[in-house]
């Protein structure tokens, strides 16, 4: 998978599927240039940018409603499942990637009696 919002988004326009990038952050938009912003002191995993400014970078509406069909989402998903395992993600060292849980053990009704 691409790495950025924008790299998701691009690959996502070439199989004609309409995407765009998150809201950008109050601070960063033109109309407040020079006012002072509070935010909280930026973290290294985010690369010296605030939460919003991160998510900004790097998140991405996909398309949504009420009006889109069953077969619409599932061309979403079918096209973001294979560009996932196509480019698998790099994960931060902050956020691991999430563990796989080892399957359950199935379990017999007939489990028979232990050894005494």
């Amino acid at each position: 998978m691409p790495d950025d919002g924008e790299g998701i988004r691009l690959a996502l326009e070439r199989e004609d599927i309409k995407s765009r990038p998150l809201w950008k952050p109050m601070h960063l938009q033109p109309v407040f240039r020079g006012y002072e912003a509070i935010l909280p002191r930026p973290l290294p995993a985010r690369e010296g940018r605030s939460v919003a400014e991160a998510l900004f970078r790097d998140g991405l509406c996909l398309p949504s409603g009420a009006a889109m069909s069953e077969a619409d989402l599932a061309r979403v998903v079918e096209v973001v499942r294979l560009l996932h395992s196509t480019h698998p993600p790099t994960w931060p060292l902050t956020h691991p990637p999430p563990r796989a849980t080892p399957p359950a053990q199935p379990t017999s009704p007939l489990r028979s009696a232990p050894d005494l």
